[in-house]
């Protein structure tokens, strides 16, 4: 009888590690197929003081049919660096993927818009979170498979404070390339009007049957004030 009893556990557990073994492959499958959108807050870093909305779809399948919906207003357009714009009244983001949603968001795709600056932004938002959920469908791949998905991000302005805003080494170094090339247009355009300047005292001095230098100083003499000898 204990024979068979212990068995029967054995047996028993056998099943249960079996089970837990195909859940886990499972799951782990899952996320290798599964979307997920999250929406995230980013610093812009080739223009220093504008924070983004970044959507983003960081899973390995595409989510279809993205809808957004927040706890509170999310505002738009709210700017000044260190604080809020004057005469600027921040209005309710209504227009983009936030409001209207995505059809399709491939996996490794996102959508980014341009939220404002700290100073307008914090005053909008304040110091507590906006929490975004995001409602999206995958294709089926197995029978049992969920194809309604949920997720639920953070918009939050709080921790930018104090961040480095100053310019890129990169864009830094590209506006001074951009600088010597617009020296060097001009510096051609001086060139330029210097041998044409030369061209015309040359073909000057060939009609006159003189030295380039003697048309010069004619030339010169004939552009001063006539001397008034009635004295």
């Amino acid at each position: 009888m204990d024979t068979q009893m212990a068995m029967f556990l054995a047996t028993v557990g056998l099943v249960l590690v079996s089970v837990g073994a195909t859940s886990i492959s499972y799951f782990l499958l899952r996320t290798q197929v599964d979307p997920e959108v999250i929406v995230y807050v980013k610093h812009d870093e080739m223009r220093p003081s504008l924070l983004m909305i970044v959507i983003e779809n960081v899973g390995h399948g595409s989510a279809y049919n993205v809808r957004f919906s927040t706890d509170r207003t999310v505002p738009q357009k709210a700017w000044g660096v260190e604080k809020p714009a004057k005469n600027e009244a921040v209005a309710p983001m209504s227009r983009g993927p936030l409001a209207t949603g995505i059809p399709l968001l491939a996996p490794g795709e996102r959508r980014v818009l341009n939220w404002g600056q700290y100073g307008g932004l914090i005053e909008a938002v304040g110091h507590t979170p906006i929490r975004v959920t995001a409602q999206f469908e995958s294709k089926r791949r197995f029978p049992w498979d969920p194809t309604d998905h949920t997720v639920d991000s953070l918009l939050e302005v709080h921790s930018f404070e104090g961040t480095d805003a100053s310019e890129p080494t990169e864009l830094r170094q590209a506006e001074a390339l951009e600088q010597i090339a617009e020296n060097f247009k001009q510096l051609a355009w001086v060139v330029r009007d210097i041998g044409t300047a030369a061209r015309e005292v040359t073909e000057v001095a060939k009609r006159k049957g003189r030295e380039p230098e003697e048309v010069v100083e004619v030339d010169a003499k004939s552009q001063l004030p006539p001397v008034d000898t009635a004295k």
